[in-house]
């Protein structure tokens, strides 16, 4: 059994409130590079990480 999540969620926001969903990352591949070709919609905007 192990103790890190097998996946990640990545959520972003442009407030730091609201947030949503937006992909899903293994860590069982190895470092992920992710663009968001959205980014430049907003004048602000925030990632996090939240495992499953």
């Amino acid at each position: 059994m192990s103790l890190v999540p097998a996946t990640v969620r990545v959520q972003r926001s442009a407030n730091l409130v609201d947030w949503e969903d937006w992909q899903t990352v293994s860590r069982d591949a190895g470092p992920s590079e992710l663009q968001d070709t959205e980014a430049g919609t907003t004048l602000y905007r925030f990632y996090r990480g939240v495992e499953e």
